[in-house]
């Protein structure tokens, strides 16, 4: 069962000019692996596969945790399926914190994430927060509700607003699909940028065979890493519309 939403991941070629941002709102480093050995059940879902890659997690009160990640080698600059929504408070703040922060299209330029500013619908103890672009909206709404426990609060003008509710605020996370026609788009977690959504599970492989069943289009094996010292059970789907997320057990 899914118990809730994790954290996201973003890949970046360096580390410096993003953990500068993070501290500056708040967020602290609670962990690195430099050197992390790489599973080979990622194969599928990279462009390439070095055996080794580096990791910083950051976290902050009220804001989703972030996992900097980088693969050696150089960065692919495809576009991310997802987009960090900000409230309009928060996107003045990102905005005003550098001139080099962002450029007029929302693009928070030390994490090559885009964002999307949507007023916000639900309380505040919801941090987190994205949009999705989807190719197949029908199929892609079913995976998100019937696969990882969403429920659909509004629809309007092909986009689709998810919740996930969790015994921990943290956990809590909403979702906005927005149909994009004739997007043919394969992502990879080594793009640079915000690939990966990541959330925590008590059975990696009951979830990750229900999920396929829901019209994932791919699904890795379940592999083990190390990271903080805990032996963590992980899991690669790829949804309906190229979505990336990760089931995590500890």
């Amino acid at each position: 069962m899914i118990l809730g939403f994790s954290h996201q991941a973003i890949c970046l070629s360096d580390f410096s000019a993003a953990a500068d941002l993070l501290l500056k709102f708040g967020y602290v480093e609670q962990f690195q692996e430099i050197g992390l050995a790489n599973s080979p059940e990622k194969r599928a879902f990279l462009n390439d596969l070095p055996t080794k890659m580096d990791l910083l997690y950051f976290s902050a009160p009220n804001r989703p945790a972030v996992e900097l990640i980088h693969y050696p080698g150089p960065r692919r600059h495809h576009r991310s399926p997802y987009r960090l929504a900000v409230s309009p408070d928060l996107a003045t703040e990102i905005q005003g914190s550098s001139e080099n922060k962002t450029d007029r299209f929302g693009w928070i330029a030390p994490l090559c994430t885009p964002t999307i500013v949507l007023p916000t619908q639900r309380r505040e103890r919801v941090f987190a927060s994205y949009a999705i672009l989807c190719s197949e909206l029908e199929a892609s709404k079913t995976f998100w509700i019937e696969g990882l426990g969403f429920r659909e609060t509004s629809t309007a003008n092909r986009m689709v607003c998810l919740f996930r509710n969790a015994a921990l605020p943290q956990w809590q996370i909403e979702l906005r699909l927005s149909e994009i026609k004739d997007l043919s788009v394969q992502y990879f977690l080594d793009n640079e940028g915000l690939n990966v959504l990541s959330f925590i599970s008590n059975d990696v492989a009951a979830d990750g065979l229900l999920l396929g069943s829901l019209g994932a289009k791919s699904v890795s094996g379940i592999f083990q890493s190390r990271v903080n010292q805990r032996n963590l059970m992980i899991q690669l789907i790829c949804g309906p519309s190229g979505e990336l997320i990760e089931l995590i057990s500890f």
